[in-house]
Formats: structure tokens, sequence, C-alpha cells
């Protein structure tokens, strides 16, 4: 059986936001080699077949207060349709589990590790609940990563925040740069932002602006740690 066998995942806002080419092929892939059963609010049919729908269920949604709100209504439509299939009150400690809500890029690294990921495992996996892109503040920031894998998920997601918090990503580091993003104190680029005096933060500080809605301040616990004993 697929990663999403028994899935049923309902697609909100899709004809205010059509679904771009590396969302689109993740959602043919999902279905294809998944067993994902997606479902589209813009179809009556698909409205349907979502509140008779039993298992597990998300919906998907893009980020911002838009796309979190109408995902919460369609995961409450779909909850109460359940539980009154089941006779129960939608409060009852009984009832069955509302759906959840989630993002394309939950579905994207989902389908690129062949299974259904944790929600919980990455801010980015759950629609933000502020008005992004850009996030205040972010506007005028140039950011470059450091000591990542170019081929992990952890780089990619840090990347896509950064450009969703609407700050600019960089390869290289030079003066004009305002952030260097990296887990430990080590190496050229480390030593250049110390010599231009550029702060070092962690992912965690990326993350943690995500999910304010804004820029925060640099504490000690997003700050990069010395390098790790050979």
């Amino acid at each position: 059986s697929g990663y999403y066998e028994g899935w049923c995942v309902l697609q909100v806002l899709t004809e205010q936001r059509p679904a771009g080419e590396e969302l689109a092929k993740a959602l043919r892939d999902a279905q294809h080699f998944g067993g994902l059963r997606l479902l589209c609010d813009s179809v009556h049919a698909d409205l349907r077949a979502w509140e008779d729908h039993d298992g597990p269920a998300a919906v998907l949604a893009p980020h911002g207060p838009t796309g979190r709100s109408a995902a919460r209504e369609a995961a409450r439509a779909q909850h109460h349709a359940a539980c009154r299939r089941l006779g129960l009150d939608p409060s009852h400690p009984s009832s069955p589990p509302p759906p959840q809500l989630a993002s394309m890029h939950w579905l994207i690294e989902s389908v690129g590790a062949g299974e259904a990921l944790p929600l919980s495992r990455h801010p980015l996996f759950v629609p933000c609940r502020h008005a992004i892109n850009p996030c205040p503040g972010f506007g005028s920031l140039q950011m470059c990563l450091s000591q990542y894998d170019v081929r992990s998920s952890e780089r990619r997601l840090a990347v896509e925040m950064i450009r969703l918090l609407g700050a600019k990503h960089k390869e290289s580091l030079s003066r004009s740069r305002t952030h260097l993003v990296c887990p430990h104190v080590r190496g050229d680029k480390c030593a250049k932002a110390v010599e231009y005096g550029i702060p070092m933060v962690t992912i965690s500080w990326l993350k943690d602006c995500f999910e304010a809605g804004e820029l925060l301040e640099i504490c000690d616990v997003h700050r990069p740690r010395p390098p790790p004993p050979d």
C-alpha cells in the first residue's frame, strides 16, 4: 500500500491560487505512488465526498490568514459531518479528531520522503497564521547559509522560510549580507562574518520569526554553537 493509503486531502483556495509546477507534480506523485485521495474545494462533488470521508485527513492551504481561515472552516465542516454520522457532539471526548491543517511544503517533503511526515516536524508544514511575504522587517535583509547539506530538507526548508519571510537568500557571503545562518561557528564564512560584523544565527531563529510573523531579536538560543570536538 502507498504511504498515503487511506488519506484524504482537500485542497482549498484553488481558484484564487492555482498550484505551481512543483506542487502539481507532488500532488500527482502523492496520488499515483502514495495512494492519496485528493479533493478540490472548487468541485461540489468533492466537497460532499470530503464530508463523507472517514480516516486520516488534512486540508491543504496556502500560508497566511486567508489560507488558514479557509482550512479551519473546511476542517470544521468535515469534523462536524463525521460527528453527526456517529451521533456525537463535536466537543465530546469520544468524537473523531478533526482533519489537520497542512501546507504545500508538508506534501512536497512527504512525497520526497515517501511517507506522510508528522506536521509537527517543521513550522512550514502548517499554514502560517500571519501575513507574510514580506513579513515586516525582512524586506531589506540578505541571508547566506553555511554548513548545511545542500541536498538536505533542513537547508531546503530554511531557504523557503527566508523567501517566504521576504528576505533574499544568497549563496556567497559579502559585506552586504545581513545574516549568516549556520549551526556552528567554524569555517571561512563564519570568519568573514566576524570580520564584517554580520550576525550569525541558527535555523531556529528563522523558525521562531516565521511562527511569530515578525522580525525577532536574536537571543542566546538562536546563536550558533562552538564547533563540536574532533
